[in-house]
């Protein structure tokens, strides 16, 4: 089995988290091997200086010959990368719906 990293987002990428967020995902990209998925279940927002980031840790990755996807995407941030055609490049997968929920 393949092996990956799993990393979860705290806050959202934004101008004021993505220099922060670049370093950390960096940092864990090197001390890592194997794919990366990125957990955006606690990510409500993303700009475009957090695209960049995106963008540019997916470069990283595929000098290393390695690949990056993005899970648990909001609607809102799944449209956006439909539009900014990010997802034509990294997989993105939207938020699972809970077969097993029970709205109250």
């Amino acid at each position: 089995m393949k092996e990956k990293t799993t990393i979860i987002p705290e806050a959202d990428i934004t101008s004021f988290t993505a220099e922060d967020f670049k370093q950390k995902i960096l940092m864990l990209i090197n001390s890592s091997s194997g794919d990366v998925v990125l957990d955006f279940k606690r990510v409500e927002k993303v700009d475009s200086v957090g695209l960049d980031v995106l963008r540019a840790a997916h470069n990283t990755l595929l000098q290393k010959e390695r690949g990056m996807k993005i899970v648990n995407v909001s609607d809102d941030i799944y449209g956006l990368f439909g539009a900014m055609r990010l997802h034509r490049c990294i997989p993105v997968e939207r938020v699972e719906a809970c077969e097993e929920c029970v709205a109250i």
